[in-house]
């Protein structure tokens, strides 16, 4: 492991440029890796008062090293640094991984008062979500990550979303910045590393080089054109249910744009086709009361009105 550099200017640093826009006080989720590393430093430079949140699922051996690199850089850079380790061996899965590290955000978020989180995905993690969001037909919940969104209370930025991992690599290399490799990331049982090690060199070698590209450009007109849609039903997703008489009569598309933003407005993840579908056959049905979702959450029917609440 090399030295840890603290490097408060770097030169030319497109990566703070970036985070000029978001507030000066910052969640930020840092797992060791290049671009979380990257991420944290210019944070600093861009003037930024990060909070380092660092989780650790217990699914790698050597995970204590990364815990070791991220507070040691935190020390340097004079950051407040706060990390977690999971509390039990959940199964190992990209859904469950993600839900454990947003649950300790959220109370992360509550305890200091502070609902601004900032990660570092880049272009490359934008198609690997775009293809996974494809494979899996759960395009109802949106076409990749959008640079700002929102998660219950939490604000989240995703700043880096124009750049691609090689350019981070390359600054990173060339500040001399120090960083952990997750050996996870080569496990072909994860759906997105089997996009990134076998899928996309496929299509670049059958294809074309530029493959990624393409699909990150696709990716961002549907995103912005999905962002669009989404603001025609604002209004009707916006309360605590959603009304019979703003959705019957809508189109199929409008009613799955409606209960998809309104699940998320109420901070329901990994929403699934399969979820908005069954809500919507509700719509129109008053034989049917009730729909089950994931995570002991479900929808009821009652006085006309859609409901969120525990099974």
């Amino acid at each position: 492991m090399q030295k840890l550099l603290t490097r408060k200017h770097s030169q030319n640093n497109p990566f703070a440029e970036s985070l000029k826009s978001i507030p000066e006080i910052v969640l930020c989720g840092i797992s060791g890796g290049v671009d979380s590393i990257v991420l944290l430093h210019s944070l600093v430079e861009a003037g930024k008062k990060p909070i380092v949140l660092h989780f650790e699922h217990g699914w790698r051996k050597d995970e204590a090293l990364d815990s070791k690199l991220v507070e040691e850089l935190s020390k340097e850079l004079n950051v407040e640094f706060i990390k977690k380790k999971s509390e039990k061996s959940f199964p190992k899965t990209e859904a469950v991984a993600r839900e454990e590290r947003f649950r300790f955000f959220i109370d992360t978020a509550q305890r200091k008062n502070c609902y601004d989180l900032v990660l570092a995905h880049h272009a490359d993690d934008q198609v690997e979500t775009f293809l996974m969001q494809l494979l899996r037909g759960t395009g109802t919940k949106g076409w990749g990550m959008d640079k700002i969104s929102s998660f219950g209370k939490l604000t989240i930025y995703r700043p880096f979303l124009d750049f691609w991992k090689a350019d981070i690599i390359a600054f990173a290399k060339k500040n001399q910045y120090c960083w952990r490799e997750d050996e996870t990331n080569d496990n072909a049982l994860f759906l997105r590393n089997k996009i990134r090690k076998e899928l996309i060199p496929f299509l670049e070698n059958r294809f074309s080089k530029s493959v990624k590209k393409s699909l990150w450009k696709f990716c961002e007109i549907l995103r912005e054109e999905k962002k669009w849609l989404m603001q025609l039903t604002q209004e009707i997703a916006s309360g605590p249910s959603l009304r019979f008489s703003d959705l019957e009569k809508a189109p199929i598309g409008k009613q799955r744009l409606a209960i998809g933003l309104w699940l998320k407005k109420r901070g329901v993840a990994d929403i699934s086709f399969e979820d908005i579908e069954s809500i919507r056959k509700m719509i129109g049905k008053q034989d049917k009361k009730k729909c089950n979702l994931s995570r002991s959450l479900a929808v009821i029917f009652k006085n006309d009105e859609l409901i969120l609440t525990h099974q």
